[in-house]
This record gives C-alpha cells, structure tokens and sequence, in this order.
C-alpha cells in the first residue's frame, strides 16, 4: 500500500539541508542550482526564526511546476552531478560557431568581452557575413543612461566608435553576404568614403547578394543651426555639395561594381545620368533593384530606363522612385520586359505609363502624390488610364497594390476595382479636380 508522505517539522528540515551541503558543493557554478538552494536558505532561516509554525509537507515543494523544474538540477550522486553537467566550452568548434551566428552585430561585440575564448570565436570572418552600419546609434547605451544635452561631443564619439569597429572588421576579412549602410559619401570632414571604400577593400565581396547603399544622407548626424539666416552663398554651397555627392557616386558605383559582380538585390538613391546607368548594368545578375530619388524633379530619359531594363535578364522586381520634371510638359513613358514579375512605382511623381509590355508581371504598384512643382492644369494634359495600359499590357497581372484583382479585371471595373483606380490613377476619368 502507498503511505501518506510523511511530514517534517523545521528542525529536521535543518538537518537535511546541513547533510546535503557536502553533495552540493560540485555544483556552485551552476546558476539554476544556485538560485534553487538560494531560495531554499531563505525558506530554511525563515523557518529557523518561528516565521513558519505549521509542518510543511515535503512532496509539496517538489509537486509545484517550479519544484519540478529545479529538482532536475539536483544531483543525486556524484557520478550523475558530473554527467549532467555539459558546458558550453564542451561544445564543437562549429556548433560554437553556429550559436554565436544568432546575434546581432553589436551583441558580437558584447560577446567578445566575455574571455578569450569567446574574443577568438568572433574573430572568425564566417560570423561576419551580414555587416549592417546603419544599426549603429548616435548615442551609445551609456549615453542613453544619463540624462545630458546632446551636442557635437556626441557625433565625434559616434565616429569614434566607428572607426574602432572599422579597425576590427578591416582586421577580420569577413565574408560579406549583405551590407548596409547610410553614410554622405560627399562629406570630406568624415571621410565615411574612404571608410567604406577600405572596408569592402578588405572584405571578400564575390559571394555579395544583397547591399543596401544609401550614399547620399548620414542619419546618426544631428542637424545643427548655426544661424537662422539664409542666403544665396547658403544655396549655392548647398548646390555644390550636391553635385560633389554625386560625382563621388559615379566613382563609388564602379568600385563597387568590380569589388561585388556577383550582387542580386541592390538598394539604392540613383541619379539617373547616363554614366551610372551604364555602369548599373555591369550588374547581370540583379534580381531585385531598388532605385530611390537621389534629388527633387530629376529628369529621366526614356532611352535610359530602354538601356537598364534590356541589360538585366535575371530582373525580377523593379522599384523606382523618381519626380520628374515639367518644365516641358509631362512625359510618358514605355517598359518592356519579359522577366519583371513586380513593378513598384508608387512612390514616384510625375512618373506615368503611357504602354507596357510585362507579360510575366504578377504585382503592380502605383500611387497619386500631391504635384509639388510647377503649377499644372488637368485639362492641359491628357494623361493615360492605368486600368487601360495594364489590361493592354499585363495579361497575366494578379495584384494591383494590396487589391487581388478578379478574373474579369479586363473587361470590368467593378466597384472595389473602381475606388482602387480612383486613389491610384490620374485620368480624368478617376480623377477629380482642376488640377494636377
């Protein structure tokens, strides 16, 4: 017959966690057996002092779920102590590696500090695969913990930081898969240029498949005001700067372009000049392009767009992002691919399709942006209806924006298709209003 678990006083509680001390000592450098016996010291001397009156069962503490949980990391014996424990340290070189692979960037660099052993773990350049500078804050975590006016000491310890993580990556080699950043590369004080430029210089980029290159903006740098006047010399720096910046650009892209062949998905600002484009299209094995504007009411040529799009023959998703001018009247233009399956110009103003030729197309985004340039009147222009172009030019064409579009999209705009057109499209037959 099975017997009722027999209850102990407090004092006889006291003489077995004095003769299990001895049975524990091996296992002080285990956290979840030191946080058990620490709870049950304090239970124990809360019972030394009369706190507790009443006999407590002894199959209580280990019938709860956390009694259960804790109990595991009880050795019964020595032998089984020394079994169950399995440290870190025991584990092979590449499970080591593979563990470490899970943290982010700056958790790395945390993960360093530990010992000498985890410092000569991520030193190894597998781990440095996936490189993203853009995470990097302005203010670091003891910046965060202190309440302070944030002023240029702050940007100056940014860039101090990263040239020190410069220095250990250059050190490295890594193997780059994917790299981030959003550095002016125009910027001649910072130099983040030369920065970049010496990193991917010491890194193996032949096995890049995706970059994201934001050349034209520093976000980590605050904006100071120095004065609340603005002047024609104002402007005309601000112009020569820009134009600097992409000069710088053109350099960088044929740099990048022989140190990464082999890239697949690029993510950009673009400028839209003819050099740029040619060398754009060094780039074969694009699968996804991403082109952002690089500067407000930028001219593209159609022979341009004709040029980008023919040279790519694995370009599956095409984005882009451009405010063309009109100080000629609007243009519309032409794309042909057999390969694109997505199209994304949502983003664009004064961008408007006049023929499309996407056979293969699945996804197509647009959008109507307020017009920010010269005042333009609706009546003046006869622009084309997207519904038209598409049904004219995307038979297989699934997705307009978030909307899955019906079997008979071609031959019927039915009413949720209609106010999709009616946010999307500017004909006059959507669009309502005098002006563009």
């Amino acid at each position: 017959m099975r017997r009722n678990p027999r209850t102990m006083c407090p004092k006889q509680m006291l003489e077995i966690g004095t003769r299990s001390n001895g049975l524990n000592a091996k296992c002080q450098k285990r956290p979840g057996f030191n946080y058990f016996w620490s709870f049950s010291a304090k239970s124990r001397s809360s019972l030394a002092r009369g706190e507790a009156k009443k006999n407590v069962p002894a199959s209580s503490a280990l019938s709860s779920p956390m009694g259960k949980i804790l109990a595991k990391f009880r050795p019964r014996s020595e032998g089984t102590a020394a079994a169950s424990l399995f440290p870190f340290q025991a584990l092979p070189y590449l499970c080591k590696l593979r563990i470490f692979s899970f943290l982010e960037t700056i958790d790395k660099g945390v993960a360093a500090q530990v010992c000498r052993e985890w410092n000569t773990l991520v030193r190894c350049p597998s781990l440095w695969s996936n490189i993203d500078l853009a995470a990097f804050t302005l203010h670091s975590k003891w910046c965060l913990q202190r309440i302070h006016h944030c002023d240029r000491d702050c940007y100056k310890a940014y860039c101090e930081r990263m040239n020190k993580f410069h220095r250990f990556l250059t050190a490295i080699g890594p193997a780059l898969r994917s790299f981030r950043f959003a550095y002016d590369i125009g910027d001649g004080q910072d130099g983040w240029l030369e920065w970049v430029e010496s990193f991917l210089t010491a890194s193996q980029c032949r096995d890049l498949e995706s970059a994201y290159l934001n050349w034209k903006e520093t976000p980590a740098k605050p904006f100071w005001v120095d004065g609340d006047r603005w002047s024609s010399e104002d402007y005309n720096e601000l112009m020569h700067r820009h134009r600097h910046r992409q000069r710088q650009f053109v350099k960088f892209l044929e740099f990048f372009s022989r140190r990464a062949p082999n890239v697949s998905k690029l993510v950009m600002p673009f400028d839209w000049s003819a050099k740029t484009v040619q060398l754009l299209m060094n780039l074969r094995n694009l699968e996804t392009l991403v082109l952002e504007k690089y500067f407000v009411f930028q001219a593209l040529d159609q022979s341009l767009l004709d040029r980008l799009v023919r040279s790519l023959p694995l370009l599956r998703h095409l984005v882009i992002e451009v405010w063309t001018p009109s100080g000629s009247g609007l243009l519309f233009y032409v794309i042909r691919s057999s390969t694109l399956q997505y199209v994304d110009i949502s983003q664009s103003r004064g961008f408007f399709f006049r023929e499309v030729d996407l056979p293969n197309v699945r996804v197509f985004k647009a959008g109507r942006h307020p017009w920010s340039g010269p005042l333009v009147m609706s009546d003046s222009l006869r622009i084309p209806c997207i519904h038209q172009v598409l049904a004219d030019g995307a038979r297989n064409l699934r997705q307009i924006n978030e909307h899955v579009l019906r079997a008979d999209w071609r031959e019927n705009i039915y009413d949720e298709l209609n106010l999709i057109l009616k946010a999307m499209c500017s004909c006059h037959q959507h669009k309502r209003g005098w002006m563009l």
